[in-house]
Order: structure tokens, then C-alpha cells, then sequence
């Protein structure tokens, strides 16, 4: 079970540093990694993140009063 004690909080701002593993790998701008530090985790592509993406897409474009172009995608 994943605990983020922001939960439910609304903010505003930028990201200043990020670590990873106990190690600042992004601050001042710059990205401080080595090469092959990375992990590679498997995940579907467009997983649970992107649920309902096209409905805020939508509802923004809309706001804007400008048309939206979707194409429908051929098997």
C-alpha cells in the first residue's frame, strides 16, 4: 500500500530537487545521474495514470471554446 502524506492537500509550486535511492539525482536544473543507474520497471503503456486523460483534455479544450480533432485509431 503506497502512503503519501499529502494526500488530499493541494499545492502549488515547482520540483527543486528529487531523490532517488537515497541520492540527489536532479537539482539546480541539472540531472547528477551516472549512466546504467537506472531501474527498468515494466508497466503497461498508458497504465492507471492516464485514466480519464481525454476527459480533462476535453473539458480544458472546451474551456477555451476551441475545437477538438480526434482521430479515430484503425485496427
Amino acid at each position: 500500500m503506497d502512503t503519501n502524506v499529502y494526500e488530499g492537500w493541494v499545492g502549488k509550486g515547482k520540483v527543486e530537487v528529487t531523490i532517488s535511492r537515497g541520492k540527489v539525482v536532479w537539482e539546480h536544473d541539472r540531472l547528477m545521474i551516472e549512466q546504467g543507474s537506472g531501474k527498468y520497471i515494466s508497466m503497461p503503456p498508458f497504465g492507471y495514470l492516464f485514466d480519464g486523460i481525454d476527459k480533462i483534455d476535453s473539458t480544458y479544450l472546451s474551456s477555451l471554446k476551441a475545437p477538438v480533432y480526434r482521430e479515430v485509431p484503425s485496427a
